[in-house]
């Protein structure tokens, strides 16, 4: 009863009079003076200016939706005017006018705007406020929802702000929670709301792309809103570097990190790159202005290159990669000369890279293809007893290898585990390189373990007789492993080449096709494998041929299963007897094996090359830009500082390495003696990182004008609509209401029918329906002339 009385006197449908239904009709269609005239005498004609008509708005509403400003204007005068939810209704219409008129009148009725905007906003969903926006839709929420760069700085500049989410989710949250935080993320995501509110577009941005990401993983209800939103805020970021002038800005842009004290002489590191890298923001790396200058940089050590012919790059690095042992040692020697940078730059420590690379690829065929030529150049296996020492290939190899587990181990001490675990091909190398180690290990315990019997070894134990997890044994199969990983690694240098690069990357993602086919795969197939074993392990041995039974053991059946795919095996003689005793068991163990056959090749096997032919046309589709990262990620492993001897040079220390550590020793020495000169070398620091700051800001002010500048003009420039034409009939109308009162003012001064038109009792019935005077016929002739018009 309450509730249904409360929402008929909300909507007002049975109290609207003919002349309250006149001044809510005056208010929609702009009739400034009629709205005028009976504001003035408003109590004489009864006139509520709160009450709503039968659709619920108020004069105030229907002024802001039809953007009447000078109606708006007269209406806030009334000291009784309920304002309600009107402001949100202004920013909705995208008003700024009718948003500064009430912001101002919120600044004078402080304590009677509040109450009403919180009845408004009531979590009753019956109540007028309620229905149309939801508690958490705030005036600056809705303005960055719709984009609008004035009235989000209007908002702003009269002190209102954006709350932050609820972050993380709780696991009890509610669905009122739950579309909150979404309201609240997409003001948040909003490309005017960053440039007004963030001193750093670019990092909010991300930082806002990576909370998007994990929110689609958190709550997968609503995955694509939080995904629209995740690509929104990717797409600003990229969008800025569409503004940047020149190189000066990009590199301002990209090299800015405010948490690092800037070195003295120190190389400019590209620290918002290294970011999107780590953060796979892909559009923004391979963004043509962030391609420009990372390919400048990477190729910076050699003049020209980029319009060199293929034939002289090749020739280049063929010469490059025969002197890289040469190269590596004058380097070890004389790091801070000429040749120093020229070994330090980009392409060249690529080059030299690629080559140690290939030579350690090398060193494990040569193992692989000619192991026993190596010491006594024959063929015997007597030599290959338990414990036996390492040969010289090999010791080659743990020496190439201790070099590079060295250099990944540097890695991980510059770029944190977790950053350098983030990197599929680091994971390779990890596990690759602690393959190896296990190897030597293993090799020398069992070195040590042996020799004292390797006499009697060599002449009496055969290496059938080995244990099966014997140290020697083990090594082995672990420095098998271990060459696979570090061929399958070498794919990771092909992502440089724009031919073979995308095939590496569809390798990739097919494998993970692979891996998420394998677990329902695996499901079927122990199904059928532990049905077959448990039909026939019965009848081992009695009427089954045992040299054809296979199913014997889980294992068995499994292994069985899984060569009949590929055709191996005889089929149905597996499951046959030689008796009629059991021909239901045999029956049953073909329907078994066919039904097998249909499940994984005929349906899982065609479900496979389904999922990777879609992986290959979603690759296909992004090609440059998925191709363009891989490669600017790799590349920039070389830009960065460090690491330039490649493996196994890099293990001798260098003569800048004790530079290094002279250096400071000798800095802590002078902080004890001379404390000055470290307090003016941090007064340099803080003003070249003040300096540092001062710039960025200025160059994204820059950006970020130009930016708001090209997305109000494209907003001018955009086609006409629907609102368009709406606005259009609105002013014409108002253009009419204004042409009839400057006809009344005619009539007023020609004196025609003056005693009648201006009697207030002549007005009241005119008002009240009574019959028109001439002016209303006047009137009436006006709005059939400009009806037509408008038809």
């Amino acid at each position: 009863m309450g509730r249904g009385k409360a929402k008929e006197n909300s909507r007002g449908s049975s109290s609207v009079t003919t002349i309250q239904r006149k001044f809510l009709n005056a208010a929609e269609n702009g009739d400034r003076n009629t709205v005028t005239e009976l504001l003035d005498d408003r109590i004489e004609y009864d006139i509520n200016i709160n009450t709503p008509d039968t659709l619920g708005r108020t004069a105030l509403r229907l002024a802001i939706e039809n953007e009447h400003f000078e109606i708006i204007e007269r209406l806030l005068e009334e000291a009784d005017i309920d304002v309600g939810n009107a402001l949100l209704v202004a920013v909705d219409e995208e008003f700024p006018e009718a948003v500064e008129l009430l912001l101002a009148h919120e600044e004078r009725n402080a304590d009677q705007f509040a109450d009403s905007f919180k009845q408004e906003l009531s979590k009753d969903p019956e109540s007028d406020g309620g229905g149309m926006y939801s508690s958490d839709i705030t005036p600056l929420v809705l303005a960055a929802h719709h984009d609008n760069y004035e009235i989000i700085k209007i908002l702003l500049d009269h002190g209102h702000t954006l709350s932050q989410p609820v972050y993380p989710v709780r696991e009890e949250g509610s669905l009122r929670e739950s579309r909150s935080r979404i309201n609240a993320y997409k003001a948040m995501a909003s490309p005017a709301y960053i440039i007004m509110t963030s001193d750093d577009p670019v990092i909010t941005a991300f930082d806002l792309s990576m909370r998007m990401r994990k929110l689609c993983n958190s709550e997968m209800e609503f995955k694509n809103d939080y995904h629209e939103l995740k690509d929104q805020a990717e797409k600003f970021a990229e969008d800025l570097l569409d503004h940047v002038a020149d190189s000066d800005e990009l590199m301002v842009v990209l090299s800015y990190n405010p948490k690092e004290d800037i070195q003295p002489n120190a190389p400019v590191k590209l620290h918002r790159l290294q970011v999107a890298i780590e953060d796979k923001h892909k559009q923004f790396v391979a963004h043509p202005n962030c391609q420009q200058l990372i390919m400048s940089m990477f190729y910076s050590g050699i003049p020209g290159w980029r319009t060199m012919s293929n034939m002289t790059r090749m020739l280049i690095s063929f010469c490059l990669g025969m002197c890289f042992p040469l190269l590596s040692i004058l380097y070890l020697f004389a790091p801070l000369g000429k040749l120093g940078v020229f070994l330090a730059s980009p392409i060249v420590k690529f080059i030299c890279h690629f080559t140690s690379n290939l030579i350690f690829l090398g060193l494990l065929s040569v193992v692989s293809l000619a192991y026993r030529f190596v010491d006594n150049g024959s063929m015997d296996d007597d030599d290959k007893i338990l414990g036996e020492m390492p040969n010289t290939v090999e010791w080659i190899i743990y020496v190439y290898n201790f070099g590079q587990t060295w250099q990944e181990i540097k890695s991980i001490w510059e770029d944190g585990f977790q950053s350098y675990m983030k990197d599929l091909w680091n994971s390779v190398d990890f596990v690759t390189h602690a393959l190896y180690v296990m190897t030597i290990v293993l090799r020398l315990v069992a070195y040590y373990n042996y020799e004292p019997y390797a006499p009697y070894l060599r002449a009496n134990y055969d290496r059938s007789l080995w244990n099966a997890y014997d140290p020697t044994l083990v090594a082995e199969a672990m420095f098998a492993l271990a060459n696979v990983g570090s061929f399958l690694r070498f794919l990771g240098w092909l992502t440089a080449n724009q031919h073979l690069g995308p095939m590496t990357m569809a390798l990739g993602c097919m494998v993970f096709d692979c891996i998420k086919f394998g677990v329902i795969f695996f499901i079927v197939f122990v199904a059928f494998a532990s049905g077959m074993n448990q039909l026939y392990w019965f009848y081992l041995g009695d009427d089954v041929d045992d040299d054809s039974f296979t199913y014997d053991s889980l294992t068995d059946s499994m292994s069985s299963l899984f060569w009949s795919i590929y055709g191996y095996g005889d089929g149905a003689d597996t499951v046959s007897f030689s008796e009629d005793a059991g021909a239901f068991t045999e029956g049953v163990g073909l329907f078994l094996l066919m039904s097998y056959h249909i499940i994984v090749i005929t349906i899982m096997i065609n479900m496979l090359i389904a999922m990777m032919s879609r992986t290959m046309e979603e690759i296909q589709e992004n090609l440059d830009t998925e191709w363009k990262f891989e490669r600017s990620k790799l590349w920039y492993s070389y830009m960065s500082k460090g690491g330039t001897v490649a493996p196994p040079f890099n293990i001798i220390p260098s003569v800048k390495s004790f530079v290094k550590i002279v250096k400071y020793i000798k800095k802590i020495f002078d902080g004890w003696r001379h404390p000055e000169i470290i307090r003016e070398l941090k007064k340099t620091q803080i003003a070249q990182k003040n300096k540092m700051i001062a710039d960025y800001e200025r160059v994204m002010k820059r950006i970020s004008n130009r930016y708001m500048t090209q997305h109000m003009r494209s907003s001018n420039d955009s086609a006409v609509t629907i609102d368009d034409l709406n606005e259009m009939r609105q002013d014409i109308s108002s253009f009419r209401f204004e042409v009839m009162s400057q006809l009344n003012k005619l009539t007023e001064v020609l004196g025609i029918n003056e005693s009648d038109r201006f009697s207030k009792n002549s007005r009241k019935k005119t008002f009240s329906g009574g019959d028109p005077g001439p002016v209303d016929e006047v009137q009436s002739t006006i709005r059939i002339n400009t009806s037509s018009a408008l038809v």
